[in-house]
């Protein structure tokens, strides 16, 4: 009797031991099945070399050095802006009633973690579509997202809104300026070269009357005075004969930047131009390093090298962008509110009722991929 139950423990120990080495098997395959996917993912989603550009004359600027550790300029796009792509504010009634003459996409550098600034922005300035002949779209240029969980909140607002251009490159600023490049090729892509761009930060109020105004005005004068480009307006500050900060947030060395001013430029607050400069900025853009201060290197440094003269950076009376000086101070406080709805109440009582049109959430849209 003992020795038949021996005998049965050891065929069963047996097939243990075979069945156990079967599922190890089973696993392994499992687990290399697994990352052979992963990996065939991560290549599939990597963006292709870049294509090949011609060397460019060298005007007044020369080119600078690498100022960030690394050039990421093969990103992806994730989420592109379907509400812009769509032109659905064309089809709401109030925009069909007036006289459309051009078409102005303001780019705006944002973060993940800046939606309550995105909303305030959506309820107040950008809310407007159009404004005294202009149409106006408004489109949040966001990098990395950090993980899945944010992901998904970003594509739920993506989705509501339709007004986010999300790419895979780094949200750390010191690529700051990737999320400018972002935004001018998207716009070359996407955007008609008579239409116009601009790039805001989302931190600063646009008086959107005197900036129509100011566009209207321009139109005018490259056609009466024949020039062959629309200028740069600069709608938050005209930096001239301004010295590099050796020192502090925004140090650029002299192994980076020899020369002890930088040419004339736009604060990168907000300035606008045609998407056909826009073109012409990012493509020569493509055979310079990137430099960290975005606004310097685009508005000052590239247009230099297109030969386009320093007097078609335009200064206007007034500027028509005003920075949110303590923004986020007030940003963490109980008042923002408060804050937000009283600078915006003093623009809003500029504007004439006939003059403007405001975007309507419930505008139909039909065969939309909203991701």
């Amino acid at each position: 009797m003992a020795l038949r139950q021996n005998k049965l423990r050891g065929i069963l120990l047996l097939w243990s031991f075979i069945l156990g080495g079967v599922w190890s098997i089973h696993f392994y395959n499992i687990t290399i099945s697994t990352v052979r996917i992963r990996l065939m993912s991560i290549s599939t989603t990597t963006t292709p070399a870049p294509a090949t550009t011609t060397n460019h004359t060298n005007y007044t600027q020369p080119q600078t050095t690498q100022v960030v550790p690394k050039d990421k300029r093969n990103f992806r796009f994730l989420l592109e802006p379907w509400k812009v792509k769509l032109r659905v504010c064309d089809e709401d009634p109030c925009v069909k009633a007036k006289e459309v003459k051009w078409r102005m996409v303001i780019f705006v550098k944002s973060a993940f973690v800046n939606f309550f600034r995105r909303e305030l922005l959506r309820r107040t300035w950008a809310s407007l579509s159009y404004v005294d002949r202009g149409r106006f779209d408004t489109v949040f240029v966001i990098a990395g997202v950090p993980n899945r969980k944010r992901y998904n909140l970003l594509k739920e607002e993506h989705s509501r809104y339709g007004d986010i251009l999300h790419f895979d490159g780094s949200d750390d600023y010191d690529y700051v300026s990737l999320k400018t490049l972002a935004g001018m090729r998207w716009a070359a892509s996407n955007l008609e070269a008579n239409e116009f761009y601009a790039s805001a930060d989302d931190d600063f109020m646009i008086k959107m009357d005197l900036f129509a105004e100011n566009i209207n005005h321009h139109i005018n004068q490259v056609e009466s005075l024949g020039w062959p480009e629309f200028p740069i307006i600069c709608g938050f500050k005209l930096g001239v004969a301004e010295k590099p900060n050796r020192k502090g947030k925004w140090t650029v060395t002299k192994e980076i930047y020899r020369w002890d001013f930088y040419p004339p430029y736009c604060h990168g607050g907000l300035y606008a131009t045609s998407v056909h400069l826009v073109q012409q900025l990012y493509n020569e853009s493509l055979s310079d390093p990137l430099f960290s201060l975005d606004d310097v290197w685009i508005t000052g440094m590239i247009r230099r090298r297109l030969g386009m003269p320093d007097e078609m950076l335009i200064k206007p009376k007034p500027y028509f962008g005003q920075h949110l000086n303590n923004y986020a101070k007030v940003e963490k406080s109980s008042n923002i509110r408060d804050f937000m709805r009283k600078e915006w109440v003093e623009l809003y009582q500029q504007l004439s009722d006939n003059d403007i049109c405001r975007y309507q959430a419930n505008i139909n849209i039909t065969n939309a991929n909203l991701t």
